[in-house]
């Protein structure tokens, strides 16, 4: 059926229609094609690319329109002509002389959506200049992203939880970073510093917690353990886990009796500890050398460094179960730089974290390569 009214039609589901005297087009609303008939005469259907390749998706081969109306491709096309076409009624205008509006385009996120969102909101001009018609055609890429955690700046035992929202972006709680707590329950044996951790005061490394629970102080004074024939240490500030200030010779390798005066040198040379040293074990497929309490009886043996926690294939190149390697990075800077701008921190033990650039500078900055030199907005 011919219909002496036929003009461009919008707002098809999947097209957007276009009847002209001598043929139409049907263009995908996706973008990437048109379907025409070139000529109502011929009758055939063939498809335009718009983006190269997208006629060959389509479940329908339909030809091409280049070589559908090439007479040298295609000798039986019958071109379009007047006589053998519709009646078309011009489409309206959209008002221009008088009329105080004009027609815009805004991008997504001018409409309020995620940064995630592709696409546009057109506002055409109504035909009676009394407002817009609406055209949205923003869609939502799929997110990546991923919700995660990171130690706080200067407390680890809390966390800054990243949130993916509904537009794909990241919602910050720091909330567990403000403050830290003074509960002496929650640091048994010890105190908060400055820093949010816990100072365990041992007993056995010759400290314990002074009376205000604000620093650990030694059991006996410098005098009283040098007299009695102990070794002295000072008490190296920071350390979570401070060193013995007041401890008996045999507590280091090698050395047994009375110190002369405070130090380790001035202990006497232990004539009956483990015979082996640290370069033997390490020369038997990387192990560790193990002392036992007091050093005494040759009470030692060179152990493998999975026994002191590491993984099967761990060894130590020096001896020391200090030195056993066997964690790994599983991060890259790229990976820490993804996760909201964070800093690859590889520990000595040879594991690794993404923590904040104020973990190295001050201020809430950001990187966006993973490497703490390249921190924003933070100051020296």
């Amino acid at each position: 059926d011919q219909t002496s009214k036929l003009g461009a039609y919008k707002d098809g589901k999947n097209f957007d229609y276009s009847l002209g005297t001598v043929g139409m087009s049907a263009s995908a609303k996706s973008g990437k094609y048109t379907l025409e008939m070139p000529s109502y005469a011929d009758g055939r259907i063939c498809c335009s690319d718009i983006e190269t390749g997208a006629c060959n998706n389509l479940n329908k081969n339909y030809p091409l329109c280049s070589d559908l109306v090439d007479t040298s491709k295609t000798p039986d096309y019958v071109a379009g002509n007047e006589e053998c076409g519709i009646e078309i009624e011009k489409e309206k205008e959209t008002p221009t002389a008088g009329c105080e509006l004009s027609s815009y385009t805004k991008t997504c996120q001018e409409e309020g959506y995620g940064s995630n969102y592709t696409g546009s909101v057109t506002y055409t001009v109504n035909e009676t200049c009394t407002g817009y018609e609406r055209k949205d055609t923003c869609v939502a890429k799929a997110c990546t992203l991923k919700d995660y955690k990171a130690p706080c700046p200067q407390d680890s035992k809390h966390y800054i939880y990243y949130t993916v929202n509904g537009q794909c972006e990241y919602d910050r709680d720091a909330s567990a970073c403000e403050g830290c707590s003074n509960d002496p329950d929650d640091c048994p044996g010890g105190y908060w510093n400055n820093q949010c951790y816990c100072i365990t005061c041992k007993e056995s490394r010759g400290v314990k917690v002074n009376a205000s629970r604000t620093a650990c102080e030694s059991i006996i004074s410098k005098e009283e353990c040098i007299a009695a024939g102990k070794v002295y240490m000072e008490i190296i500030e920071g350390e979570i886990y401070p060193l013995a200030v007041c401890a008996e010779c045999d507590s280091f390798y090698e050395r047994t009796g009375k110190s002369k005066d405070g130090t380790i040198a001035g202990c006497e040379k232990d004539e009956s500890v483990c015979p082996l040293k640290y370069s033997d074990c390490a020369k038997r497929g990387g192990q560790w050398l193990n002392v036992y309490a007091n050093h005494l009886k040759k009470d030692c043996e060179c152990m493998p460094c999975s026994l002191a926690g590491y993984p099967e294939w761990s060894t130590s190149a020096s001896g020391s179960g200090s030195d056993c390697t066997g964690y790994q990075c599983n991060l890259t800077e790229a990976d820490c730089a993804a996760r909201g701008g964070l800093v690859l921190n590889t520990k000595l033990d040879g594991s690794c974290e993404c923590v904040p650039c104020s973990r190295f500078w001050p201020g809430e900055g950001t990187t966006a390569t993973g490497n703490y030199k390249d921190c924003s907005n933070c100051t020296d």
